[in-house]
């Protein structure tokens, strides 16, 4: 189902509800949503809150909706955009919101876009043949709609990029531990030393 918010996805999908949330450090709102053909927005962070949530990289997490349509999808952010005083990078978002998203669906969007398409992402190998499948008949939407797909050749080294680059290698450790020192007095932990001292972990 992918992703770590997989479960969110695949209940929307079997229509367990019709509106699922999704917290996305590196790829877990898009992965699920690609995975189950729904919708999924990863919101540009500030935009929605992120109190409440165990932090992986504040630096890079967010929570957006994971829905059947994007319509479904751009009701909910109109719901869970804006300000929050108990997560200060809202502040940014301040009067740059128009007064709703649906304001921006338009059913000729398509019509004069030009859209790069990653090829050396596309897996070289036959397991991704049918992956592969699926993927030009679905790109054919867009030509179909008056978009033009551009070929992006460059050989980009994702598994590199996700290990050696990724911010959040660095900011785990700090950022939860911000996030644990705030329990409640009761809580067992509130530190990743006591996590790792208790062995919770496995």
């Amino acid at each position: 189902p992918g992703g770590s918010s997989g479960g969110t996805g695949a209940s929307i999908a079997c229509n367990m509800g019709i509106i699922g949330l999704g917290t996305d450090t590196i790829n877990s709102v898009r992965s699920p949503s690609s995975a189950n053909s729904l919708v999924g927005i990863r919101p540009t962070i500030g935009l929605v809150s992120r109190s409440g949530i165990v932090p992986y990289s504040l630096t890079q997490d967010t929570a957006g909706p994971i829905c059947r349509t994007v319509e479904d999808a751009v009701r909910c952010l109109d719901v869970i955009a804006g300000y929050d005083p108990d997560d200060a990078e809202t502040a940014w978002s301040v009067g740059q919101q128009p007064a709703s998203y649906l304001d921006s669906l338009n059913v000729d969007g398509m019509k004069g876009k030009r859209i790069g398409v990653l090829e050396s992402l596309f897996g070289k190998e036959e397991i991704n043949a049918s992956t592969n499948a699926v993927m030009k008949e679905a790109m054919k939407v867009f030509t179909e709609n008056g978009a033009e797909l551009i070929p992006v050749t460059d050989q980009i080294d994702q598994p590199w990029l996700t290990s050696e680059t990724s911010v959040h290698l660095d900011d785990f450790k700090d950022h939860l531990n911000l996030y644990l020192k705030d329990l409640p007095p009761e809580w067992p932990v509130h530190s990743m030393a006591d996590i790792l001292e208790k062995g919770l972990f496995h």
